[in-house]
């Protein structure tokens, strides 16, 4: 199971095309709701060990991490974005789609599986899917002018959306031998697949008729919820491997996070002292990261555990802490601003 990241989420409101957009569109949801290691140094800070980290060049932002510890992302240079692959070890390694003009990686699977998208020389989107050998295959679902994979499984399932000709948005599942099968719960006008686990499953958010927006999950079929009767929008962001889904939604008190049961019992997720809480990535263990502001309207982290205790993450001189991902092990991943820029950060448990 893959999880999106800030980034992802980011993307489900709007379709950043360049890293122009993709940046300024992850600043403002952060404020609003080569093979070599580069620069890592371990922290501890009140029993929370830190390890830092950086591409080689600009904005290093994590944006998925297996079960292993790897961890994919992307950062900046003077040529453009380019996508990483940490290992486990602290290795880098650049990823570029071969004559892409931007590469962003976007979930990677416990196998080593990367997928995400590339921006090619007409300015156009693609997905592609890397494997742990390091060849790369690019993809798009039928008719689609433009493609965002976003998760991957084990097996080499794909998720994600794509755009037609009408402008219309609509989610697809890639099967692990490239076939497409488009990915739209009854009733919807739009839908944005965002997270896959190993079973296959499916969950992300759908706009009905009415444009009122919704939470899906696919499986045997479709199920469509709302943590409850108020929601005005519902946003899944990730699924385990037992089918438990975390995410955030609005109603008319604030924002707030959520975690559905593979039942489908749904448990409102507020961090105490918080104005806004959102669900980000759930683990197998049902453990929770996410991101929450505080009264003053400052962004931290948080992960939750399965008893639904939870613990603020703040890397130690960070401005902003931003978590996107939690492995089956516990290991957390994200970026951070201090006053030099932006890193990524992985946290032990």
């Amino acid at each position: 199971m893959t999880t999106p990241s800030i980034q992802a989420v980011a993307a489900l409101f709007l379709s950043p095309l360049g890293r122009r957009s993709l940046r300024k569109l992850s600043r403002c949801l952060a404020i609003s709701i080569l093979v070599v290691a580069f620069g890592t140094s371990s922290i501890a800070a009140f029993g929370q060990t830190f390890t830092t980290f950086d591409a080689p060049g600009l904005e290093t932002t994590p944006t998925g991490i297996n079960s292993g510890g790897a961890i994919t992302g992307w950062y900046l240079n003077a040529t453009g974005t380019h996508g990483f692959l940490r290992d486990a070890t602290g290795g880098m390694t650049t990823i570029d789609v071969p004559g892409a003009t931007g590469t962003t990686p976007m979930g990677i699977s416990s196998t080593g599986l990367i997928t995400g998208r590339y921006v090619d020389t007409n300015f156009e989107v693609h997905g592609f899917l890397r494997d742990a050998a390091g060849n790369i295959t690019t993809f798009d679902p039928p008719t689609s002018l433009a493609t965002f994979a976003f998760s991957i499984n084990a097996d080499g399932e794909i998720t994600g959306w794509f755009i037609d000709k009408f402008n219309t948005v609509h989610g697809f599942l890639r099967t692990a031998n490239g076939g497409s099968i488009r990915v739209d719960p009854p009733n919807s006008i739009s839908s944005k697949p965002v997270s896959i686990n190993t079973a296959g499953a499916v969950t992300g958010t759908y706009i009905d008729a009415s444009g009122s927006t919704h939470g899906f999950v696919r499986d045997k079929g479709y199920t469509s919820f709302d943590p409850n009767a108020d929601a005005i929008t519902t946003t899944p962001v990730s699924i385990n491997d037992n089918g438990a889904i975390t995410g955030f939604f609005r109603d008319f008190t604030g924002v707030h996070g959520f975690l559905r049961d593979a039942s489908g019992g749904m448990t409102t997720i507020d961090v105490p002292g918080s104005v806004l809480t959102n669900g980000i990535s759930i683990n197998s263990a049902g453990a929770i990261t996410g991101l929450y502001f505080d009264a003053t309207r400052h962004l931290h982290s948080f992960l939750r555990d399965a008893a639904g205790g939870i613990t603020t993450i703040d890397v130690p001189g960070a401005i902003v802490t931003s978590t996107i991902g939690i492995n089956d092990s516990g290991l957390i991943t994200g970026n951070y601003f201090d006053s030099t820029g932006q890193h990524g950060f992985v946290r032990q448990p």
